[in-house]
């Protein structure tokens, strides 16, 4: 297997659509399990040209929205998406307590395999090329599978907070 960070684009079109209504169907089922970057489902993929756009904003036009960049995990032997990642380049307040640097998932058929691992390593490579140093990453503390994720990748807990929402947050840095 041939693992690579892709950003979207019309030659993987139909892996990255693919992926979306697989994820799209989970999240459906299973709304308190959903595991997937935000900004991969914020945009209609009607227009895929938009779409592809909106996955890469270095400088956003909604003013609560920071540059970020999504890339997804490609494995080119098997032409598929396995996963998402969605850097941040910069924290806004809610971002700083609640949210992080990244967001990411694995797609829910391609769980347990290994690909979380292999996505957080090759999006702090990204981070690093961006000049991020300190990555904050922060979970619900009941996803005991990212904190697993982000300690394997030498991530340190910091605190846990309380978000708006009620759910009790781990804040964790890793640093490159």
């Amino acid at each position: 297997m041939t693992f690579t960070l892709i950003t979207a684009d019309a030659q993987h079109k139909d892996a990255i659509l693919e992926a979306l209504s697989e994820w799209k169907a989970y999240n459906q089922l299973h709304p308190e399990a959903n595991a997937s970057p935000a900004t991969i489902f914020s945009h209609k993929t009607d227009d895929f040209a938009s779409y592809v756009r909106s996955l890469t904003e270095l400088e956003p036009t909604n003013p609560d929205w920071v540059a970020h960049s999504t890339y997804f995990l490609f494995d080119s032997s098997e032409n598929k998406v396995l996963g998402a990642i969605n850097i941040r380049h910069k924290l806004n307040n809610y971002l700083y307590m609640y949210g992080g640097h990244i967001g990411y998932g694995i797609l829910p058929s391609q769980r347990k395999r290994g690909y979380g691992i292999k996505l957080l390593e090759l999006g702090l490579k990204k981070c690093k090329d961006i000049s991020l140093r300190e990555i904050l990453l922060c979970c619900d503390v009941r996803n005991l599978t990212s904190q697993n994720l982000i300690r394997a990748c030498g991530g340190v807990l910091e605190n846990e907070v309380i978000a708006p929402n009620g759910l009790t947050i781990q804040r964790y840095w890793i640093y490159t």
